[in-house]
């Protein structure tokens, strides 16, 4: 049996109406937010990466070199309409690349790690490899679910049904009983996302106080 392919969709395309500024582009010390989050997903097991941007925004931050094969940007011309719309573009393309199994990154969550990506996924696999239909393998935050979250291919035509701004939570409730996963990450830190200027700039202090 072969192993399940699985696609990594990275969430890039919001206005950063809180921030006011391009949230993406902003340096943690020598890298940019959006960068961080795209090294993790290409140091991980993932067979391949999108990420969907806005096409009317500059993405400066994506500047792997045209080598790296695994990497592709998803433009989605509906972005304004809700994130629901970004994650449907990468579902689309995922679909097109017959994944079993996409999982779901937001670009501005910078310490989301490697190591935290490979365990969602070699919980997917192993229950692949078991035989077992598996709907998701959640991240769990003090009993809440967040991304990352790797949704199985069952569940693709319920994503792609998404409207506006709303989110997967939903969903994942009403499939946890049917085969769906969630792993405890004890570091809080790896949740973080960067909202506003006050966000960032207390996330900045952490790293300084950790190096």
């Amino acid at each position: 049996m072969n192993p399940p392919k699985l696609i990594g969709v990275i969430l890039a395309a919001g206005k950063s109406e809180r921030m006011g500024r391009d949230k993406l582009s902003l340096s943690i010390g020598e890298t940019a937010i959006g960068s961080l989050s795209l090294q993790s997903a290409l140091a991980s097991r993932l067979d391949h990466i999108l990420v969907v941007t806005n096409p009317q925004h500059s993405y400066p931050w994506i500047d792997f070199p045209s080598s790296e094969t695994r990497l592709s940007i998803i433009p989605c011309v509906n972005a304004h309409l809700g994130q629901a719309y970004s994650l449907q573009a990468g579902v689309k393309r995922a679909i097109k690349m017959s994944a079993d199994g996409v999982l779901v990154q937001l670009a501005d969550q910078p310490f989301v790690t490697k190591g935290m990506l490979d365990q969602l996924i070699e919980c997917f696999i192993q229950a692949s490899v078991n035989h077992n239909r598996i709907s998701f393998v959640a991240s769990n935050n003090k009993g809440r679910f967040q991304p990352p979250i790797l949704f199985s291919k069952h569940l693709f035509s319920q994503l792609l049904r998404l409207k506006g701004d709303q989110g997967a939570r939903q969903i994942l409730r009403s499939q946890m009983k049917n085969n769906g996963i969630a792993i405890d990450f004890d570091k809080e830190r790896y949740f973080y996302d960067i909202d506003t200027e006050e966000d960032y700039q207390w996330i900045k202090q952490q790293v300084m106080e950790v190096g």
